[in-house]
């Protein structure tokens, strides 16, 4: 006994297909993302921590909640 319609099944079926898309197509661009930055990892870390730096620019546009590593002042530490 199925406690769904079909017009609901038919929904379900399409949210989980593009759950299954969202997915793949993410996985392809962190597969990309490894391969193009392989052996410039320090590049990779220096443009992570200029990124994490300017969103802690201005946070009181997102939220009124911030938490902070415990050496914030080593960006670096952060994201190596």
């Amino acid at each position: 006994m199925s406690f769904l319609n079909k017009n609901e099944k038919n929904t379900i079926d399409l949210t989980e297909n593009t759950v299954k898309q969202v997915a793949h197509a993410t996985a392809g661009g962190i597969r990309e993302i490894a391969e193009a930055t392989q052996g410039k990892g320090e590049a990779v870390n220096l443009r992570v921590t200029k990124k994490l730096a300017e969103q802690f620019g201005n946070p009181a546009k997102e939220t009124s909640t911030l938490i902070l590593p415990a050496d914030f002042g080593n960006l670096a530490s952060s994201v190596a």
